[in-house]
């Protein structure tokens, strides 16, 4: 469909694809504001990351992770245990994302935070 003016000169639909509607002026400024929600997360994130003094861990420590599953009738979170492990450090993606490798089962947790890490200790008990 082609639209004609009074000197019934065509203007084709391309030449409206800029014009400014309610809608695309919601969207243009809804895409802003989203923008420069995320650039302060990132902001916020970096300055966390930076303020925060993490125990770093090497590749072949053991750590613990913690347990964030939600309650169930069957299994309240109140009744399990706050961590579990323990893993090898795998691999060191940052300072503070590692790859953990099961000691037991062997299989891999990826990107894991270190917030979420605390170091094991051996208990070496003599009976």
């Amino acid at each position: 469909m082609f639209i004609t003016d009074s000197q019934e000169n065509v203007k084709y639909p391309a030449q409206y694809r800029n014009v400014e509607t309610p809608q695309s002026h919601f969207a243009k400024e809804l895409e802003e504001n989203l923008n420069t929600a995320f650039e302060i997360v990132y902001e916020q994130m970096k300055t966390y990351d930076n303020s925060i003094d993490y125990q770093a861990f090497k590749q072949g420590d053991k750590v613990l992770i913690f347990n964030m599953q939600l309650s169930t009738i069957a299994k309240p979170r109140k009744l399990a245990f706050d961590w579990y492990g323990p893993f090898f450090v795998e691999d060191v993606l940052s300072s503070t994302r590692y790859n953990l490798k099961n000691c037991e089962t062997g299989k891999t947790l990826s990107n894991m935070h270190i917030s979420l890490l605390k170091p094991f200790y051996e208990c070496n008990l003599l009976y």
